[in-house]
C-alpha cells in the first residue's frame, strides 16, 4: 500500500454494456480521479478476450484506467485465478471493490490469497437471462460471502433490508444512494440533428425508456400504452434504448399493434443524455428496480418522471409533487399520466423542477464519492492499524 496517502481500488465488474451498475462505476471513477486521494482502476471480467466491452470503452474514453480480467468456462478455474492474483499483485491494488454477484465470489478468492482488503456494492440484478441452478447457487455463495467484506454498500433502504434478511447476522451494511453527474444541456440544432438521427420526422412530443429489454423493466406494458394513446389520438413519438432477451418479442408486439411509425426500439446507446435532451417524458413502469440510474439521469435533465412505486422509487418520486407514480402492470394508467403532462406543460415543468432540485440535493456524484470515500478511509485507517507490515500492504 502507497503510504504516501494515494490508494488503488479496483472496481471488479462483469460486464458487457453499460447500464446502472456500469454507470455508478464510471461517475465515481470520474470522482475519484478528479479528487486525486482514491486511483480507480476498473477491472472488467470477461469471457472472451477479444470481444469488444463497451465499460472499456467508455472508461477509455474517461482516460480511467482498465485491467482486463479473463474467466472463461472452458479454461481451467485454478489457473484463471493464478492469474487474476498476478495481475492484482502487479498493478499495487490496495483496496478490492466488488460489483456483482461474480465479481464478488472472484474477488473473495482474490482476497483470501493476498488479504487485500474487499468491499462491495449491492446493486440488486434481479432479473438474469441465465436462471439456471448455477447461476441460482452463485448468487446464493455470492449473498454468504457478503457478510465477510469489511463492508457491504447497498444502493438503497430497501436492498439492505432484503440483505439482511437473506443473511442473518450481517452488520456490515451501509447504504449510499447512487450518483451523476449534472445533466449538461444540448443546443437546439443539436436536439434537431438527434431527432433525424432516430427518424423522427414529425413534431409529436417524445415518450423515453431506458433500460434492458427484460420481463423486470416491463417494456411491453408501454408498448400496451402507446396503442392506448394512439386510439385516443395523442400523438406522441415512443423511444425505447436498451438490449435483451424480449427484443423479439416486443418488435412482434409493436408488429401486431400496428405501432411501427409510433415505437421505436433503438437498442444499446451509449449517448442516454443526447436522447434526453429530447425527452418531453421519462417512462420507468418496472417491476422491480433499486434505485435506478436512468431515472436520475431523467431528473437531472429535467425530464418529468413517470415510474412505478417499486424498490427505491417512491422514496424519490412524490405522487403530483416531483413525478407521477402509477401502478405496475397498467398501461391504461401509463396512458393517462402520459395524457396529464401533455395537456398541462405547466404542471410538467414544476414537477421537473422539483425533482431536479432534489437530485442536486442527493444524487450528484460527488454527494456519492464523498461518501464512498469516507468507506474507503475507514478500510485505509483499520489496515494502517493492524497491519502496517502485512506484505500486502507493501
Amino acid at each position: 500500500m502507497d503510504l504516501s496517502g494515494k490508494y488503488k481500488i479496483l472496481h471488479f465488474i462483469e460486464s458487457d454494456e453499460v447500464y446502472g451498475a456500469e454507470n455508478v462505476v464510471l461517475n465515481l471513477s470520474a470522482e475519484m480521479s478528479r479528487h486525486g486521494r482514491f486511483q480507480p482502476i476498473i477491472g472488467c471480467i470477461s469471457e472472451n478476450p477479444n470481444a469488444r466491452n463497451a465499460l472499456c470503452d467508455r472508461a477509455g474514453s474517461l482516460e480511467i484506467p482498465v485491467l482486463p480480467i479473463i474467466i472463461s468456462k472452458n479454461v481451467s478455474i485454478a489457473f484463471q485465478l493464478f492469474k487474476c492474483v498476478r495481475q492484482i499483485r502487479q498493478h499495487g491494488i490496495d483496496i478490492i471493490h466488488t460489483h456483482g454477484y461474480k465479481a464478488a465470489i472472484v474477488g473473495f478468492i482474490v482476497h483470501m490469497l493476498t488479504r487485500i482488503p474487499i468491499i462491495a456494492t449491492s446493486h440488486l440484478w434481479f432479473d438474469h437471462p441465465d436462471n439456471s441452478i448455477r447461476y441460482n447457487i452463485m448468487v446464493g455463495l455470492e449473498h454468504f460471502l457478503l457478510k465477510y467484506f469489511s463492508f457491504c454498500i447497498c444502493v438503497s433502504d430497501i436492498i439492505r433490508s432484503r440483505l439482511i434478511q437473506m443473511n442473518r447476522g450481517m452488520t456490515n451494511a451501509l447504504v449510499i444512494y447512487n450518483g451523476i453527474e449534472p445533466f449538461e444541456q444540448i443546443e437546439a440544432g443539436e436536439k434537431v440533428r438527434i431527432r433525424e438521427e432516430l427518424g423522427i420526422c414529425n413534431s409529436y412530443r417524445v415518450v423515453l425508456n431506458v433500460g434492458r429489454l427484460a420481463t423486470q423493466k416491463a417494456q411491453c406494458d408501454i408498448i400496451y400504452a402507446a396503442s392506448i394513446l394512439k386510439e385516443k389520438g395523442t400523438p406522441v413519438n415512443v423511444i425505447i434504448a436498451g438490449e435483451g432477451t424480449l427484443r423479439e418479442s416486443l418488435c412482434k408486439q409493436i408488429e401486431d399493434l400496428k405501432l411501427a411509425d409510433s415505437v421505436k426500439l433503438v437498442g444499446f446507446r451509449g449517448d442516454i443524455r443526447r436522447l434526453l435532451a429530447i425527452a418531453d417524458i421519462f417512462l420507468m413502469p418496472s417491476l422491480e428496480e433499486g434505485l435506478p440510474i436512468a431515472m436520475l439521469e431523467a431528473m437531472s435533465a429535467r425530464v418529468p418522471v413517470i415510474a412505478t412505486p417499486v424498490g427505491e422509487i417512491p422514496r424519490i418520486i412524490e405522487h403530483g409533487v416531483n413525478g407521477l407514480l402509477v401502478p405496475v402492470n397498467d398501461p391504461q394508467a401509463i396512458a393517462v399520466a402520459v395524457d396529464r403532462y401533455l395537456m398541462d406543460l405547466a404542471e410538467a415543468g414544476r414537477m421537473s423542477e422539483n425533482a431536479f432540485k432534489q437530485f442536486e440535493r442527493v444524487f450528484s456524484s460527488s454527494i456519492m464519492y464523498e461518501e464512498y470515500s469516507k468507506v474507503y478511509q475507514e478500510v485505509v485507517a483499520t489496515i494502517l492499524k493492524h497491519q502496517v507490515h502485512s506484505p500486502a500492504l507493501c
